[in-house]
């Protein structure tokens, strides 16, 4: 004979376990696959479509790039863009595979640069390519690099590789940027890993052989081991164009996926502010004593707090006498990426052809003035 007994009004037995199931969710990485090259750019790694980009171009399975957002308590990066050799579906913790993979079985036309990196076959090759003109000599990003190889698989000949590459003035030839820091050796499994330069591998591995190798992550994603935060930096020459290649891909088989996630924002190569013309509806000027326009400033970048825009103002129109004339400075408020002010065109019945109003910032992420 049994028993049981239940209360229809206590509380779930499992009320504790949605409530863990939820705090989980909550510091686990998420991303969103099928993301264009172009977006992952111009939105994403760079954001607010600041620099002069252009060029841009996408290789891989379009599943193979996204974005991720949640990332800070997994790998140190809150939001960005990633290219990965499986679907980035795969990507969200915790760590409960083994070998997880989800590659697409696309055997890669190999990569020239990548295959400097790392011999072998190169299977689900995922790239983007494009063109920037920095307005500083300096361009930097921050990146972390993950993989399912880790850590049974490192030195070996599965030493799956990614690499960002640069060519343009002034360097000599194509540099890979994704480097160990203060050395020449690219970031791969065989060169990061529980056993070399292990000052920057993390492991996040619950299985046999590797599960107390090294310091752990929270295990809120499910590679077996990733990098800790490293930053892409290469000198330049200000309003040059150079060609960056962002490539990753597997070798040798096309099992066990790795990615490399980009920090949203963290492209930096000058400045943050461009100013943008907006005329009447089908113009491209202003006629005085019509319709004004506006000059919009949009900034890239951290959001949270105001920013202030400097600016000077030229060009062969006069304030005063051709249009009202225009602060020298706005500031953007906070949690907003852009601010308009308006262009009064006066009507003074003098005949004079086109004039133009010029505006050249102060932290200007182009090359060109906005007129």
């Amino acid at each position: 004979v049994s028993l049981s007994i239940n209360c229809e009004d206590c509380p779930r037995s499992t009320l504790w376990l949605d409530k863990f199931k939820d705090a989980v969710e909550s510091v686990t990485i998420q991303t969103t696959p099928g993301v264009s090259a172009t977006s992952l750019i111009t939105n994403t790694l760079i954001g607010g479509d600041c620099f002069e980009v252009s060029g841009i171009t996408g290789t891989g399975n379009v599943n193979s790039r996204g974005t991720f957002n949640n990332g800070a308590a997994s790998i140190g990066l809150q939001t960005g863009a990633v290219l990965c050799t499986g679907h980035v579906n795969i990507i969200p913790g915790p760590n409960n595979q083994q070998n997880a993979n989800n590659g697409f079985g696309f055997n890669s036309p190999d990569d020239p640069d990548l295959a400097t990196l790392s011999n072998g076959n190169q299977f689900d090759l995922s790239r983007i390519v494009f063109n920037f003109t920095p307005t500083s000599d300096l361009v930097q990003f921050d990146y972390v690099f993950a993989s399912e190889e880790y850590c049974e698989f490192a030195n070996t000949n599965y030493n799956d590789v990614f690499g960002f590459f640069i060519s343009g003035p002034g360097i000599n030839g194509t540099q890979n940027i994704a480097l160990i820091p203060n050395s020449n050796t690219p970031i791969t499994i065989n060169n990061v890993n529980h056993v070399d330069n292990t000052q920057y591998y993390v492991n996040n591995n619950t299985w046999n052989p590797c599960q107390n190798v090294g310091a752990h992550s929270p295990n809120f994603n499910q590679f077996d081991g990733f990098t800790t935060v490293l930053t892409a930096t290469a000198e330049l020459i200000p309003c040059e164009t150079y060609q960056i290649k962002l490539a990753i891909a597997d070798i040798a088989d096309q099992a066990y996926a790795s990615a490399v996630f980009m920090k949203a924002n963290s492209f930096n190569a000058g400045g943050t502010i461009k100013s943008v013309p907006i005329y009447p509806s089908g113009q491209n000027f202003v006629y005085e004593g019509c319709n004004n326009g506006f000059i919009r400033f949009i900034r890239s970048g951290d959001l949270s707090q105001p920013f202030v825009v400097n600016y000077t103002i030229g060009g062969s129109a006069t304030p005063g006498d051709d249009y009202n004339p225009l602060p020298t400075s706005v500031t953007i408020p906070a949690n907003q990426s852009f601010i308009q002010i308006p262009v009064a065109v006066l009507a003074d019945l003098i005949a004079e052809g086109i004039e133009t109003i010029t505006i050249t910032l102060e932290n200007a992420c182009s090359c060109e003035l906005q007129e």
